[in-house]
């Protein structure tokens, strides 16, 4: 089949590891959890990024090359 003769491939000797504890009750479940707790300090950054108030976009945008810092004065 395919040309491959089993015959010709190599046997590799069985390697032992222990698997994690399985975070609950299938595969499913499990890497959801892992990632969403991975993800959960980020995901508590954007949430509270939401909420910020940002300052109002500038009148006039200068545009050149390089770092330009706008400032907001409340009147």
């Amino acid at each position: 089949m395919h040309g491959l003769d089993p015959s010709q491939g190599s046997v590799l000797p069985d390697s032992g590891f222990t698997l994690p504890q399985l975070q609950g009750s299938n595969l499913l479940e499990h890497f959801h959890r892992i990632g969403s707790e991975t993800a959960q300090p980020w995901l508590d950054l954007a949430k509270s990024f939401v909420h910020t108030i940002l300052p109002p976009q500038p009148d006039h945008w200068e545009i050149q090359s390089g770092w330009t810092k706008y400032y907001h004065h409340e009147d």
